[in-house]
């Protein structure tokens, strides 16, 4: 019987390397380009979604940040997956917004000189990805974790922290392992994936999207499921 894992992110989070443990894993199938996006488009079937894999075994990873925001896509995964195993990731709230920030600062720089500009257009409604705002949807993980179990089972949602990773890496795939039921033997030999750029521009955020973040923080440590 197939065994279906999707991440759905969110962006900045470990996703990569999350993706680079079951690409490289003899024992999983993976989806041959990271983020397919697939359930995006809700006229695929299953059929044509497995076309995407490089099938080694009954085991299927995806990883797909898009998802999280969109509520159509996870209930689409929901019903044409049987029993889908669902990853969300995050990472403590400003360091990620910061990352993502400069991990699409080349795109970025084009129309806020700045972090403090950009900032300040954090609260303006956009659906473009490399807009602030989708940034600041991206930091709203109680939100995000509350649609996760308005679709899916509580025991088919799982939280993995970059945080975590960084800190106790054993315990971390430990975790994944449990989830797919698959070893990842070598992972230590790995090298983390998709860094940002160093940079020497000082972040600071404006007052009004500190107070933001800084609630979304207390809200998602304060909820439990």
């Amino acid at each position: 019987m197939h065994k279906f894992i999707i991440c759905i992110g969110v962006p900045r989070t470990a996703t990569s390397f999350l993706y680079q443990l079951f690409r490289d894993c003899t024992d999983c199938s993976y989806a041959k380009i990271k983020e397919t996006n697939y359930f995006l488009d809700l006229k695929g079937t299953k059929k044509s979604y497995e076309k995407l894999f490089e099938r080694r075994s009954e085991v299927f990873f995806e990883c797909s940040p898009a998802y999280f925001s969109s509520m159509e896509s996870l209930i689409k995964i929901k019903h044409e997956l049987v029993n889908p195993e669902i990853i969300f990731c995050s990472r403590n709230i400003k360091e990620r917004f910061i990352s993502q920030y400069k991990h699409h600062y080349e795109i970025i720089n084009k129309k806020y000189p700045n972090f403090n500009e950009y900032c300040a257009d954090a609260f303006v409604n956009s659906n473009d990805w490399f807009h602030p705002n989708y940034n600041l949807r991206c930091s709203n993980y109680k939100k995000i974790l509350s649609d996760l179990l308005e679709v899916f089972p509580i025991d088919k949602v799982h939280h993995l922290s970059q945080d975590e990773l960084k800190n106790n890496p054993d315990k971390w795939v430990s975790r994944v392992e449990n989830i797919s039921q698959v070893k990842f033997e070598k992972w230590k030999q790995k090298n983390k994936t998709n860094h940002t750029k160093p940079t020497k521009e000082i972040f600071e955020f404006t007052e009004e999207l500190n107070k933001e973040l800084e609630s979304y923080e207390s809200d998602f440590h304060n909820y439990t499921y």
